[in-house]
């Protein structure tokens, strides 16, 4: 029971560890590459193809100025012998302009698997 109590504590400070833009609803970052607006967008999808499943079913806009990706990812965390699966959905939105783009990466939910491991003390 103490260790769950412990793991509950220490959550807030992991959950934070990352750059948060201003309104504080998820990481903003801007980007600069020497390559030309069509250049960028052709990365851009070229990455989704590769790390998304289905691209078809993830990409909800296209455009030559935005992408627009809905998704979810999992993140493990874990202290001392427990182990909590954390799912995170969210959009990720991508600017592009000449020689830079921006990445928005916003959250929706966070669902949550049942927390496994030896709670023994």
């Amino acid at each position: 029971m103490k260790k769950l109590i412990v793991l509950l504590i220490f959550i807030p400070f992991f959950s934070f560890g990352q750059d948060l833009n201003k309104e504080l609803n998820g990481y903003t970052e801007i980007v600069a590459v020497e390559l030309s607006k069509q250049e960028i967008h052709q990365k851009i999808n070229e990455w989704i193809a590769v790390n998304f499943k289905s691209a078809n079913d993830v990409v909800q806009l296209n455009t030559e100025n935005k992408v627009i990706v809905k998704g979810n990812f999992t993140c493990n965390f874990s202290f001392m012998k427990a182990v909590a699966t954390y799912r995170v959905h969210n959009s990720l939105i991508i600017s592009i302009r000449d020689n830079e783009y921006k990445i928005d990466l916003v959250p929706s939910s966070v669902s949550s698997d049942l927390v496994s491991g030896d709670f023994s003390v």
